[in-house]
């Protein structure tokens, strides 16, 4: 908030205004829907994603977060949207009518569903071409890739992709089958974020402290 001159909060603003000038360049003028995935669950798509929405919205951009991830909908249990992304694809006289915030969120019900189990691709398709013209950027935090065939449905409606992965996870089994899957993606796959990494200073206390003790 503001001109917080926390350290640590200093480093995450400038590391995401360093995320958001990279994504721009991906971008290049050419689409506004990023999709956020991770190879496991619980490695920060979240926290990515809302984090980012701020970020856009420090330089004006109207931002559309959308949770698209059933299994695990964080993003609506706490950010209490006022629209659903069920109720707007089952229903054509659902349309959202967005205020003037600089960010605005779609949330999801929850449960064992995959995107195209609630609607056809064209009405997906067409509500999506409805959020382009509103806003700016479209951020979409998508299931975790152990579940695959969730994520691969909002892939189809994206112009780029980000991953989001816990740093220190060695690339073996199904994470590496993960990986080399955005792999093939070509252009449409950004690259990946490292979350969870340890604060240099911090891990410099800890060696202290344990030499003392």
């Amino acid at each position: 908030e503001g001109q917080n001159t926390n350290r640590k909060i200093q480093d995450l603003k400038d590391q995401l205004r360093s995320i958001r000038f990279e994504i721009d360049r991906e971008l290049n003028n050419t689409g506004k829907i990023i999709g956020i995935t991770s190879t496991k669950a619980a490695e920060g798509k979240t926290f990515v994603a809302v984090n980012l929405a701020y970020a856009y919205s420090m330089i004006d951009k109207k931002v559309l977060l959308i949770d698209g991830n059933f299994c695990n909908p964080s993003i609506s249990q706490t950010a209490n949207p006022q629209y659903y992304i069920e109720d707007i694809l089952h229903n054509d006289n659902t349309k959202p009518e967005f205020g003037n915030e600089l960010i605005q969120v779609i949330g999801n019900r929850g449960g064992d569903y995959s995107l195209l189990e609630i609607s056809r691709e064209d009405t997906v398709k067409r509500r999506i071409e409805e959020f382009k013209s509103a806003f700016d950027v479209i951020i979409i935090e998508t299931a975790a890739l152990d579940t695959i065939s969730k994520s691969k449905e909002w892939f189809l409606f994206t112009d780029k992709i980000l991953g989001i992965m816990e740093t220190n996870q060695s690339l073996r089994g199904s994470r590496k089958q993960h990986v080399n899957y955005l792999k093939t993606l070509d252009n449409k796959f950004m690259g990946w974020i490292l979350n969870k990494v340890r604060d240099e200073k911090d891990q410099q206390k800890k060696k202290s402290w344990f030499k003392k003790s």
